[in-house]
């Protein structure tokens, strides 16, 4: 599986197409790398992704993680994009959050 690193430098470097409103979700985009693996990324959505974002948080800061107890703050705030990234296979492989600060 590759990590969000790489992915994102494959779109930075332009080796990574973007394309959006994938699935009829005008606000889902869909990344697809030179070797045509695709990842989409899309809103979170506490009623589908927690039990993902738990699992990938556990062993960050040896349990501690803020995130799974903000997630639901983010997703509310209009100020934040809180987004999943997810495989072709729809497992949710990333997650983050961008807030815009007045």
């Amino acid at each position: 599986m590759r990590g969000i690193t790489s992915i994102l430098l494959s779109i930075i470097q332009g080796n990574a197409i973007m394309t959006g409103g994938d699935k009829g979700n005008s606000a889902t985009t869909t990344i697809i790398l030179k070797d045509e693996s695709k990842y989409c990324v899309r809103p979170y959505d506490s009623n589908k992704d927690r039990v993902a974002l738990e699992q990938i948080c556990k062993d960050v800061w040896k349990g501690t993680d803020y995130l799974p107890s903000m997630a639901k703050q983010f997703e509310l705030d209009e100020s934040c994009d809180f987004v999943v990234m997810q495989n072709e296979q729809e497992d949710v492989v990333a997650l983050g959050n961008r807030k815009i600060f007045d």
